[in-house]
């Protein structure tokens, strides 16, 4: 099997994993709000990924010169500046909107990389791009926008957040090397567990609502508690781990233009789950979607080996072990 194949996998799974987790993100809020979902998922995920470097089994080998001067600040970009602007921005936008507006990530990618990183893209991929994003919008609008309720500071924060993971994979593509792909996730989800756990404490002192008690008290609910292990572990600790994998195998445009094909299995998800009712325009639009991801990587050049490799080939088949493992 080849790296790139690797990575067309690792993206694929990734998208079907953070496809399904609009679903139990739903769930939880009916238990909770949604600085307390993300504090506990993240710290769910953050002791998942301590274990195997806790008891030895993944060597911790980043300097913390490293990790201040340039892992700290790609995580602010994913996942807290992303998880945090959106979270944000969806109290102020309906969800059409922001399904329209986090269609763009693919494009804004590979605005990114054409002046960063120097990746082109042929004429066939760039219209199967497009084709993808119609996909997206064209379910958005046939759902409905409220002009009503737009708000201008909603949508600037969501596009703020589609650009963050944009750019993260860009600048994740281009600096770094040299670490193992566990190891930069570590460091990710540690960030992403400090940084929703302080606001999620803060926003509770502000409103006088602080204590220990009550911060844990909806893992009572058994849903709640099933929804943040999904979210803490496959959504939050491993897609880090096949972000990083995939960014490590493909080209950042490739990979961004999967982020689409969540928005089909989110729709399938809540048919199949929650009793959600498709329509005629969700096969039409997920129809149009599926046909774009596949051109853009159908038609893009071969893959090539890049300076960027988090790893060698065995040190990746022993860490995708131990990340199934303890998953």
């Amino acid at each position: 099997m080849t790296d790139s194949t690797k990575g067309y996998i690792a993206a694929f799974t990734y998208a079907f994993i953070i496809g399904l987790s609009f679903m139990f993100i739903k769930i939880a809020l009916e238990y909770s709000n949604a600085l307390d979902v993300l504090a506990h998922r993240f710290t769910l995920s953050c002791l998942c990924t301590s274990i195997p470097i806790l008891i030895g089994k993944i060597k911790f080998d980043i300097s913390m010169k490293d990790i201040v001067k340039l892992i700290i600040p790609l995580s602010f970009l994913l996942p807290v500046a992303f998880f945090l602007l959106q979270t944000l921005s969806l109290q102020l936008i309906p969800s059409s909107e922001a399904g329209i507006i986090a269609a763009m990530i693919p494009i804004f990618a590979i605005v990114f990389a054409y002046f960063i990183l120097g990746e082109k893209i042929n004429y066939k991929q760039g219209f199967f791009v497009l084709l993808s994003v119609s996909g997206v919008i064209f379910i958005s609008v046939m759902k409905g926008i409220n002009i009503v309720h737009f708000s201008v500071l909603g949508t600037l924060l969501f596009l703020a957040s589609t650009m963050s993971s944009a750019l993260y994979n860009v600048l994740t593509r281009k600096y770094v090397h040299g670490y193992t792909v566990y190891n930069f996730t570590f460091v990710m989800t540690v960030v992403g567990c400090v940084v929703f756990n302080v606001a999620a404490i803060v926003q509770h002192l502000y409103l006088g609502t602080w204590s220990i008690a009550g911060y844990f008290a909806p893992f009572a609910e058994w849903n709640f508690a099933l929804s943040i292990i999904y979210l803490g572990v496959p959504a939050s600790f491993m897609t880090g781990f096949l972000i990083n994998y995939a960014l490590s195998k493909i080209e950042a445009g490739k990979m961004s233009i999967f982020n689409n094909l969540c928005v089909v299995i989110a729709i399938v998800a809540g048919a199949v789950f929650l009793n959600e009712a498709i329509y005629w325009y969700h096969i039409v639009g997920a129809i149009v979607v599926t046909t774009g991801v596949f051109g853009v990587n159908m038609f893009g050049k071969k893959d090539v080996e890049t300076e960027v490799e988090f790893e060698v080939e065995a040190e990746e088949e022993y860490q995708l072990a131990s990340c199934r493992m303890y998953l």
